[in-house]
């Protein structure tokens, strides 16, 4: 059994400061068990003190979950009866966890549930169209899915193209280091300044950052709106407003960051609740926004494209 103890580092001397470093980052830890699972448990030693927010370690322990890593915590500022283990001891804690696997597991039966994903279809694009993108909060993924929905966009057939301000052209293009002259192609995505010709283009796409009343003004004449909303119990408050905030805007389809079945439970009651039913796109976490996800999720904006004669 491969069981990882995080626990506080030893306290610095005195007149030295403590390195952020001896504080890892949970999240961080997460994201290499998606990409790598390595690891059967993972025991978080709170004994001393807890330098991790209560937002921090249940936004760690989704992600793991996703990775089939359990996070066990002993004597944790967790609110009680969550879904995270929270023991008063060490002995306690490790009498609780999972088990290495003796042998390989074997195959995984197929569930009459579980469907593969169909393959996209190839459009025939009528028109240009015009997409924007609104987040209900910041640095909540705004800029990852307008990436997400350019793969998205030319994987179907169109000629897509992310509009960005200079500013951030600039030091994307420095940190990649590919010169630009109003549009610039980072691993392969297209990215145009605010005041290029996109005569060439078929698809644009814009982020407008955070829902107010100035973003909602430019998205309104977009084909399509896309709202970016967060699915996390603290991020639920600002989720709602948004949605409510965005009642009546057209061809709105709503996007769930890092959706899974609880959080899509959570956003259905909320558009219950707003009066505002629409089709919701799932998406699942994407720790690199270059990478193409499951582009299927984006399909109900096909069909919002159809009803527009975008198509």
């Amino acid at each position: 059994m491969m069981t990882l103890w995080i626990t506080e580092s030893i306290p610095p001397a005195d007149g030295q400061q403590q390195s952020p470093a001896a504080v890892p980052s949970l999240t961080a830890i997460a994201m290499e068990q998606l990409e790598n699972k390595s690891l059967d448990n993972i025991v978080l030693d709170c004994r001393k003190s807890c330098p991790w927010s209560p937002e921090h370690i249940l936004a760690a322990a989704d992600l793991l979950r996703e990775a089939g890593v359990p996070l066990v915590v002993v004597k944790g500022n967790l609110p009680e009866g969550g879904e995270i283990p929270c023991y008063e001891s060490l002995e306690e804690a490790a009498s609780n966890l999972q088990p290495a696997a003796a042998a390989p597991a074997a195959p995984k039966k197929a569930k009459e549930t579980d469907k593969p994903h169909a393959p996209l279809p190839h459009v025939t694009p009528t028109r240009p169209i015009s997409v924007a993108v609104l987040g209900s909060q910041s640095r909540i993924g705004c800029t990852t899915q307008a990436i997400q929905l350019w793969y998205f966009f030319t994987a179907i057939g169109y000629r897509a193209a992310i509009v960005a301000n200079a500013a951030w052209l600039d030091e994307l293009s420095a940190l990649e280091n590919s010169p630009y002259d109003d549009m610039v192609k980072i691993r392969g995505v297209v990215f145009v300044s605010e005041n290029a010709d996109t005569g060439d283009y078929n698809c644009i796409i814009r982020d407008w950052g955070v829902i107010d009343e100035v973003s909602k003004e430019a998205a309104a004449d977009a084909d399509l709106c896309v709202l970016v909303v967060g699915c996390k119990r603290w991020e639920l408050v600002q989720t709602t407003n948004a949605i409510v905030d965005a009642g009546g805007m057209a061809d709105l389809v709503m996007i769930a960051f890092g959706a899974n079945q609880i959080a899509q439970q959570d956003i259905e009651k909320i558009l219950l609740k707003a009066s505002t039913p629409r089709q919701t796109a799932l998406t699942r976490y994407t720790p690199e926004p270059f990478r193409p996800g499951l582009l299927d999720i984006f399909k109900p904006l096909l069909e919002a494209l159809y009803d527009k004669g975008g198509i």
